[in-house]
C-alpha cells in the first residue's frame, strides 16, 4: 500500500474513533448509539491502523545497527561501544510499535465497552445525575452511617438515576459507587548501601469502594432502622428477631425497639436474609425520612458481557440494538420492592 494511502487511511481512522468517542458519551437515545456502530459498518474496513510505516522503520534500525556495528569492526568508525548499544536501537523501535499497537488496540476495545455499557443504561432506565461528588457524601453521611468511613477522601464518584417497574410497587431509586480513602502512616526498618539499619516512615493511601441503591420506604418514615453488615455504626436500641441467619448477617439497631420488632416481619427477615446472600457485606439503612441505603461491596450488578465488537460491526449492532437486561439488579430491585409490600404500616 502506498505511504500516501497508509497515511489516508490512518487519518480517517483517527478521525471516526476519535467521533465514535465522543459522540458515545455525549448519546441521549439507544439510535444515536447504532448509527455510531453504523458509521463503523460504512468504514468499510478494519478499524486497525496500518503499521507498515512502523515496520519500515523498526527494518532501518535494524540495518542501521548492522551497518553500524560492522564499521566499527572494521575500525571505520573510530568508537569502541558494546554489540549491546547497537542492538539497543532496533530493540527501542520495537518497543515503541509494540506500544504503540497495543495502546491503540485498547482504545478501540475500550471505545466498545464505553458504547456497550452506554446502552445498556438505556435498556434499564438508568440516567447520570448531576451532582458534585465530595458535597454529596457529606449529604449522604449526614443521614447513613456507611458513608461515615474514610480519613482522608470521601466522594460519590458515580450516580445514576433509575426507575423500577414493580409487579406491585413502582419507585425512583439511584444507584453509586462511594469512593473513599483512608491515610495512615507506615513505620519500615531498611539497610541502607552502607549496610546500616534504617527507620523510615511514609504516609500510604488504601482506597475503598462501596456501591448501594437510594430510594424511599414512605412508610417507614419517623424512626431509624440499622441493619449493618459491614460498618460499625449502630443505634440506640438493639433488636434480635428469631432467625439465627438474619442476626448472623445483620446486627440490627433501631432508635426505638418496638419499632425494629414491627419491621421484623417473618417475610422481611427472609427477605433480608436473601439480599445479604446476594451482596456482599450488604448494610439496610433507614432514616427518618423514610430514605433507605442499600449498600454493599459486590461491583457487578451494573456487568454485562458483550459477546461482539468493533471487529464484527454487523453483530455488535445487533447485540446493540438487542434490550439487555441488568439481571442481578432486577432481582436486588424486586426483593426490594418485597421489603416495602411487607414492611409498610409497621409504625
Amino acid at each position: 500500500m502506498p505511504d500516501a494511502t497508509v497515511a489516508k487511511h490512518n487519518q480517517q481512522l483517527k478521525q471516526l474513533i476519535s467521533e465514535i468517542d465522543v459522540r458515545t458519551a455525549q448519546a441521549r437515545h439507544k439510535q444515536e448509539l447504532v448509527a455510531l456502530v453504523d458509521k463503523v459498518i460504512a468504514f468499510r474496513r478494519p478499524l486497525r491502523y496500518n503499521y507498515s510505516g512502523f515496520i519500515k522503520w523498526n527494518l532501518l534500525a535494524l540495518i542501521g545497527a548492522v551497518l553500524l556495528f560492522a564499521a566499527q569492526q572494521s575500525q571505520l568508525l573510530p568508537v569502541t561501544w558494546s554489540p549491546w548499544w547497537w542492538l539497543s536501537l532496533p530493540v527501542f523501535a520495537a518497543i515503541i510499535t509494540l506500544s504503540t499497537f497495543m495502546a491503540r488496540r485498547l482504545k478501540i476495545a475500550a471505545l466498545a465497552d464505553a458504547l456497550f455499557f452506554k446502552k445498556l443504561l438505556f435498556d434499564n432506565q438508568l440516567t447520570p445525575a448531576t451532582y458534585q461528588p465530595k458535597q454529596k457524601a457529606i449529604e449522604l453521611a449526614v443521614r447513613f452511617f456507611d458513608f461515615n468511613q474514610g480519613n482522608h477522601l470521601r466522594e460519590i464518584d458515580t450516580l445514576y438515576d433509575g426507575r423500577y417497574q414493580g409487579n406491585q410497587h413502582s419507585f425512583d431509586y439511584q444507584y453509586y459507587r462511594f469512593h473513599y480513602v483512608n491515610r495512615r502512616t507506615v513505620t519500615e526498618t531498611y539497610t541502607d548501601s552502607k549496610g546500616k539499619t534504617r527507620i523510615r516512615t511514609r504516609t500510604v493511601y488504601d482506597h475503598f469502594y462501596r456501591y448501594g441503591l437510594l430510594l424511599e420506604f414512605a412508610d417507614l418514615r419517623n424512626h431509624r432502622l440499622c441493619l449493618s453488615g459491614h460498618h460499625s455504626g449502630k443505634l440506640a436500641e438493639h433488636y434480635k428477631p428469631a432467625s439465627n441467619q438474619f442476626n448472623r448477617h445483620f446486627t440490627l439497631t433501631a432508635d426505638n425497639a418496638l419499632a425494629a420488632a414491627k419491621f421484623c416481619k417473618p417475610r422481611v427477615v427472609e427477605t433480608c436474609n436473601q439480599l445479604a446472600n446476594l451482596l456482599d457485606k450488604c448494610s439496610l439503612e433507614i432514616d427518618v425520612t423514610g430514605m433507605a441505603c442499600l449498600s454493599f461491596h459486590s461491583a457487578h450488578l451494573l456487568n454485562a458481557t458483550r459477546t461482539h465488537g468493533f471487529d464484527q460491526p454487523v453483530a455488535f449492532k445487533r447485540e446493540v440494538v438487542q434490550h439487555t437486561t441488568l439481571s442481578e439488579l432486577q432481582k436486588v430491585l424486586a426483593l426490594l420492592e418485597t421489603l416495602q409490600v411487607h414492611s409498610d404500616n409497621n409504625f
